[in-house]
C-alpha cells in the first residue's frame, strides 16, 4: 500500500491510522514462468546369476509414442493450423518459451495425426 507519511506543504507527519481516501489502484500483470513437466522413465536390465540370461524390464508405454503430452499437441496444432506459424517459428517458440527441442518432422507428424483422428472419428461412430 502506498500512503503519504508527511504533508507536502507543512511537513506534518500523518499517523498510521489517519483517514485516507483511495485515489487510485494499479494492477501489475505478469505471466508466470512456464516450464514443461518432465517425467523420466528409467528401464533396467540385469543378468540372472543362475543361468546368465539378461532380463529386461518391460518398456513403458511412452517408449512407443511421442514424448509430448496432449497439451503440447493441442498448442502445436493451434499455433500451426489457426495462427499459421511456420514450422521454423513454431519450433523456435517451443525452444524459446519452453526450452523444448522439437524436430520439424515431429510437428508435421503431429498435425497429420490430429487430422487423421478427426477423419476417423465419424467413421468409428457408425
Amino acid at each position: 500500500m502506498f500512503r503519504p507519511h508527511v504533508c507536502q506543504r507543512c511537513g506534518g507527519a500523518f499517523s498510521a491510522n489517519a483517514d485516507m481516501d483511495l485515489i487510485g489502484e494499479y494492477d501489475e500483470i505478469e505471466i508466470p514462468p512456464v516450464k514443461p513437466h518432465v517425467v523420466r522413465h528409467r528401464r533396467f536390465a540385469c543378468r540372472c546369476a543362475a543361468c546368465g540370461l539378461e532380463a529386461k524390464a518391460p518398456a513403458p508405454a511412452i517408449a512407443t509414442a511421442t514424448p509430448f503430452g496432449p497439451r503440447i499437441h493441442a498448442l502445436a496444432i493451434y499455433l500451426k493450423s489457426f495462427q499459421a506459424l511456420s514450422y521454423e517459428r513454431l519450433r523456435g517458440l517451443f525452444r524459446d518459451a519452453f526450452g523444448l527441442k522439437v524436430a520439424r518432422l515431429y510437428v508435421g507428424c503431429l498435425r497429420w495425426r490430429w487430422c487423421w483422428k478427426a477423419i476417423r472419428a465419424p467413421m468409428r461412430r457408425k
